[in-house]
């Protein structure tokens, strides 16, 4: 980790750190109120050794009064000292009462003795009587055990205490600064611990880097989404910019071979995959697409209840042979958008999903419309692998905060291992003031089966031996049963778009404007356009159309408009 990530990495936890520092300036200051108050006074000695006679005998003092000053600073906070002070005090001084701490200056026989108490009286009173005390108590320990009455150092005092006139201790401005660091300090290492320890994804190169894919949205947190209808068209606000962008990128992701049939699905459960495939398929309708939204998640299915449709008949009753594909299709909230439901919800999805007819009913649809699978989750189940493969791809969503980088590398790595093509992965549920640490930077939970519908676990179901099977019958599989593709749900503006443009009327031309062209001249103009050629670019006796272009890839250029 560069000092750059710590700097972006404290910028985007600012207000945990600031947390921090505000808890460890309260922890300081209640420290502080458990402190005594005090007060301190100083007073100074000197430090003597022999006589100076001369100017050798000098220079020699004054190297013995230095070296014996450190020794004497330590002797002040003594007890044999503080007992001196207590018995000269007369008994104002008790010991226990005041303290007693001794400083010598660098290459200096000057002691600096400070006394601290309760009260400025008493710490004056102790700092004025340690110099004697020390004087005292010094002489004491360089004569025991001799007859000398005399010491060769000596301690004489040099100025005495003044009063203080405001407590020494406590210090709140340095406690509460010196909290404040230690609570910051904390906090830095706490972030940088979390986000080395985090596995979930909350960066688009995380995912880009796991999945080996682009990014193809990222869609902020919103509360419309969250509702029943999750969101819709004219209801999502600034939302709506983020589907528009997962649009526009589908469209251009793959220009020489645009896709026509997408599987939308998730790592795990609850990641917001049935809300994105409806909104994608809302915005991709409103941008005068023919679309169609199918309820592949036969364990859980939401696709009714968002659109608010009936679910008697859908794609379980598709996929059985029970009724035909025509009669399955419904219309959605928009003129272009149409909506398959889940049907029945069977005991075996997987055989059903995974079956021929299911391939096959994929290619009818892909015909009129741009189909979006909405699929069950990929980890828990292998229903979207089999869907991946019979469409064109799939695109996986991710919840931002939520989804671990094990899952995503999971994901990817199941959709290689079935041959599926991974278009992208779709980042949803960001928080809206984290979407440009999101795109630019800084800034494995289990599935449960019982939590899911009655089969996303791994345990057998009693009711699989009778369970439904997919009918092998291909010929159902038609949309227009005898009518135009036009009458089907979700058609309206493509058979608009089918239909010839209007030739504009041709104005009057004045009598004596221009002459009518002479017969040579339209011989020879008929022999430049050759004989086959009839206006617009038809072959003469060929009837026009009225149904327009009727070649699949000509059908999809009027689909999208082009």
């Amino acid at each position: 980790m560069t000092a750059l990530d710590l700097v972006r990495i404290m910028r985007a936890n600012l207000k945990l750190l600031v947390l921090a520092a505000l808890i460890g300036t309260l922890l300081a200051a209640g420290y502080t109120l458990t402190r005594p108050t005090l007060y301190s006074a100083s007073s100074t000695a000197q430090v003597i050794a022999g006589n100076s006679i001369d100017a050798n005998s000098a220079v020699l003092s004054q190297q013995l009064s230095t070296g014996r000053a450190g020794y004497y600073a330590q002797l002040a906070s003594s007890s044999g000292v503080a007992n001196r002070i207590a018995e000269e005090s007369k008994g104002s001084l008790r010991a226990g009462e005041f303290s007693v701490v001794g400083v010598s200056g660098e290459g200096s026989a000057t002691l600096t003795l400070t006394a601290s108490a309760a009260t400025p009286a008493k710490a004056q009173r102790a700092a004025d009587l340690a110099r004697t005390a020390l004087a005292d108590e010094a002489k004491y320990l360089e004569t025991v055990g001799t007859e000398a009455k005399t010491s060769v150092y000596r301690v004489f005092p040099l100025t005495a205490a003044a009063r203080p006139s405001a407590p020494s201790s406590p210090n709140w401005m340095r406690n509460l600064m010196a909290g404040a660091a230690i609570g910051l300090l904390a906090g830095i290492v706490l972030v940088v611990l979390r986000k080395q320890l985090d596995s979930r994804i909350r960066h688009t190169s995380e995912v880009e880097k796991l999945t080996g894919s682009g990014v193809l949205g990222v869609i902020p947190k919103a509360p419309t989404l969250q509702s029943r209808r999750r969101g819709g068209l004219g209801e999502l606000g600034t939302t709506a910019e983020a589907f528009r962008m997962l649009r526009t990128n589908l469209r251009y992701i793959s220009t020489e071979r645009p896709p026509r049939s997408l599987v939308i699905t998730s790592a795990m459960q609850s990641e917001g995959k049935s809300t994105v495939a409806a909104n994608l398929a809302r915005v991709l309708s409103a941008a005068g697409q023919s679309v169609v939204l199918v309820d592949t998640d036969l364990r859980r299915p939401t696709v009714h209840e968002t659109f608010d449709l009936e679910n008697l008949v859908g794609l379980t009753e598709v996929l059985t042979g029970q009724a035909p594909l025509a009669s399955a299709i419904q219309q959605g909230d928009h003129k272009n958008l149409a909506v398959i439901t889940s049907g029945r919800v069977p005991p075996n999805p997987s055989e059903l999903l995974g079956s021929r007819r299911m391939s096959a009913v994929i290619e009818a649809l892909g015909e009129e419309y741009f189909v979006v699978l909405d699929a069950p989750p990929l980890l828990p189940v292998t229903d979207a692998g089999l869907l991946a493969v019979a469409a064109d791809g799939a695109a996986v969503v991710y919840q931002h905060g939520r989804t671990h980088r094990e899952q995503v590398g999971l994901c990817a790595k199941i959709l290689e291992q079935v041959g599926a093509h991974y278009y992208g992965s779709i980042l949803n549920m960001t928080p809206p003031k984290q979407m440009g640490s999101t795109i630019y930077g800084y800034g494995a939970g289990n599935y449960g089966g019982a939590t899911y519908g009655y089969g996303y676990g791994s345990s057998e179901d009693p009711s699989a031996a009778t369970a439904p099977t997919p009918s092998p019958e291909v010929r159902d599989l038609t949309l227009t049963e005898g009518r135009s593709s036009a009458d089907l749900p979700g058609k309206e503006d493509a058979a608009r778009l089918r239909q010839p443009a209007p030739q504009a009327p041709t104005p009057p031309e004045p009598a004596t404007a221009v002459r009518a062209p002479s017969a040579p001249s339209r011989a020879r103009a008929s022999e430049a356009s050759g004989p086959n050629v009839a206006p617009h670019g038809r072959q003469s006796g060929e009837a026009p159309s009225p149904q327009g272009p009727r070649t699949r890839r000509a059908r999809r250029r009027a689909d999208l408009g082009e």
